[in-house]
């Protein structure tokens, strides 16, 4: 587990109603009018510069070894009515576990060990962590955690840090109680610690059952082997141990937690809501469930703030902003008639608001296209109308500090019906970024530089990314519409991407031998995908990237048949793989229907210069959402991947 240090987080989770306030920065509020709000001591923490507190709250010499050292890293809202606290707390080597209480409001919640894995900030690994499921009420709260503290004050102990939260109100009460998942976290020792709450019903049970089928369930902190977990203030946890290599599903029932294997007549072998672990070489713990949602869209004012794009491809450039591909674009009137349609557009976003894209406008008020199909793309194809779709995107930073922006294209060609589609191969568009002028409302625009640079049928690129070695790698996994699998890779230098005789193809032996690549694409290897699911590579687009936070390499698609309610995540060491099982993440809100149509999900693709610590964000296109249109989102869900080695 990697907890880092990170206060422009709190910004994104306002469409959930939670702003936190940590070390004084009030996320929701304008930093030129920021109030004061004082904890439960009454220090109040400087809103507007973001500096420490003028004051701490009064340390007390506890005759323990060494001062206390900790910090609140993490306040989120996982579950409406709750909120969630992570931290550490320490008093160094040779002490006891530091006992650490959180407090709401000024009274005490809940106590418990910092004995959880912890990595420092240097990649250190202690066990020093801590976290709290807390139930709380609509409103303003102020939420402190003490280490080693007494009971009645929050003055009695050392002061970790304080938070100021504003919470949506707790579910439903009138509804039957029932178990949510917070977090399904699998351990370097090969335990997973389950956390959960109980919504709903106007009183939670004192424990929840615990249903497994082989291994052990053991008490949290305890060594008997137990049928039930507590439940304390509507929160539990308890951790499994002796679970086999591979996927185990973690499913809430009820007031029931299931611990079951995959059923093979599933999608992912299970039902949405579960939560899913993975062990192996490197382990994957997932809820299931989306913690926040966020719409890629320009500001409410603007003249484009109603249109629709799909197939989103985000692509961090070097001074932190963002640059977004989109395939269709297009606006709808509300009597269904299309006001324009552009095939693919690009547009920028601010390093601050890397979700707010700041569109460029034709005379005409329309998008505007960001790279022209190639003459002749459609000759002797079966349909006449050609496109090109944006399928990754990577920035090859530049020596006078541009970022060169390469961007895989799908070359389609396409008919009058919906998925009257004949996918042709593959270009590359290219554009440069100046950090000075910053394309703000300006047309951003991409050169053809490849317009071939493969067939449909052996094409890389369709996933493309930048790894820590400096060569580009390029996945494909068939295409649209029965040509899927296997998935190959290749990989060529940056300078070179646009040379298809540069490109090399991984023949399935070692992957940092440069003899395991190869010029003929007719050598090349299948990466390994294992799959309880029938269909186990990606539908359309899928995206892969590498995170550093965790050195592994991450991919996202829409499984079959494309159109649905969930991405598919798949985790590996390396960029061939051998890939983990796929997790499922399930998207809220999918199915609906406008003009007798059903409107679904689809085109799941990583967005990890989003990620939080312990929590990964995807990107989709919802076709139908509260707005009355499609919108492209980006989603975080709770998922912690950890290298066995450490």
């Amino acid at each position: 587990m990697k907890w880092t240090t990170m206060r422009a987080w709190a910004a994104r989770f306002a469409a959930l109603a939670l702003v936190a306030l940590s070390l004084g920065v009030i996320a929701h509020r304008d930093p030129d009018t920021a109030q004061m709000l004082p904890d439960a001591s009454g220090v109040e923490f400087d809103a507007a510069d973001g500096s420490e507190p003028v004051a701490t709250l009064p340390p007390v010499d506890t005759g323990m070894i060494g001062p206390l050292a900790g910090d609140v890293e993490i306040v989120t809202s996982l579950v409406p009515g709750f909120i969630t606290v992570v931290g550490w707390a320490d008093r160094g080597p040779g002490s006891e576990p530091v006992l650490v209480t959180a407090w709401v409001d000024g009274t005490e919640q809940a106590t418990v060990a910092a004995v959880d894995e912890y990595e420092t900030e240097a990649g250190e690994p202690t066990l020093a962590g801590f976290v709290f499921d807390l139930a709380v009420g609509d409103g303003e709260h102020t939420v402190c955690v003490t280490g080693d503290a007494g009971v009645g004050d929050a003055t009695e102990g050392e002061a970790i840090e304080c938070v100021g939260v504003v919470t949506e109100p707790l579910a439903d009460v009138s509804q039957d109680p029932s178990i949510r998942l917070t977090g399904v976290t699998p351990r370097r020792n090969g335990t997973v610690d389950v956390r959960g709450v109980i919504v709903g019903g106007a009183d939670a049970p004192r424990s929840v059952n615990v249903a497994i089928a082989g291994g052990v369930v053991t008490e949290h902190l305890g060594s008997d082997v137990v049928t039930q977990a507590t439940v304390t203030n509507r929160a539990f946890r308890f951790e499994l141990h002796e679970l086999d290599d591979g996927t185990t599903f973690v499913c809430p029932e009820g007031t029931t937690v299931s611990v079951r294997t995959p059923d093979p007549t599933r999608m992912f072998g299970v039902e949405p809501g579960c939560g899913t672990v993975v062990l192996g070489d490197v382990s994957i713990g997932a809820t299931g469930d989306v913690a926040q949602i966020d719409v890629v869209e320009p500001p409410t004012d603007h003249a484009l703030h109603e249109m629709e794009r799909d197939a989103g491809v985000s692509v961090k450039l070097g001074d932190g902003s963002m640059m977004w591909f989109f395939g269709d674009t297009m606006e709808l009137s509300i009597a269904g008639h299309l006001r324009y349609f552009v095939n693919n557009t690009a547009a920028w976003a601010a390093a601050e608001a890397p979700t707010v894209t700041l569109d460029a406008v034709t005379d005409s008020g329309r998008p505007v296209l960001f790279a022209e199909p190639p003459p002749g793309l459609c000759d002797g194809s079966i349909f006449d109308d050609p496109a090109l779709w944006p399928e990754a995107a990577v920035a090859i930073a530049q020596a006078d500090g541009a970022d060169r922006v390469v961007v895989v294209m799908s070359k389609a060609c396409l008919g009058d019906g919906w998925l009257d589609i004949e996918t042709v191969g593959y270009a590359i568009a290219e554009t440069r970024y100046d950090p000075a002028d910053p394309p703000i409302g300006r047309p951003i625009v991409g050169s053809v530089t490849q317009p071939d640079l493969a067939t449909a049928t052996d094409g890389y690129g369709r996933a493309l990314t930048l790894a820590p070695d400096g060569l580009l790698y390029g996945q494909h996994c068939g295409s649209f519409p029965d040509h899927w699998g296997p998935c190959e890779v290749g990989r060529v230098e940056p300078d070179d991407v646009t040379d298809p005789s540069a490109w090399r193809h991984w023949n399935g032996g070692d992957w940092t031998d440069a003899a395991s690549w190869v010029p003929d694409e007719s050598d090349a290897a299948p990466m390994e995908l294992p799959a309880t699911d029938p269909y186990p590579f990606p539908v359309a687009a899928f995206g892969l990237a590498y995170d550093p936070d965790v050195d592994a390499y991450v991919m996202v698609y829409t499984p079959w048949p494309g159109p649905g309610d969930r991405v598919a995540v798949r985790v590996a060491q390396t960029p061939v793989g051998p890939w983990s099982e796929p997790v499922g993440v399930t998207l809220p809100d999918c199915t609906g229907e406008i003009r007798g149509m059903t409107q679904h999900c689809y085109a799941g693709t990583p967005q990890l210069h989003f990620n939080e610590a312990d929590m990964i964000a995807c990107g989709y296109f919802d076709m139908l959402t509260d707005s009355g249109h499609g919108e492209y989102c980006t989603v975080l869900t709770p998922f912690v991947i950890v290298r066995r080695d450490g």
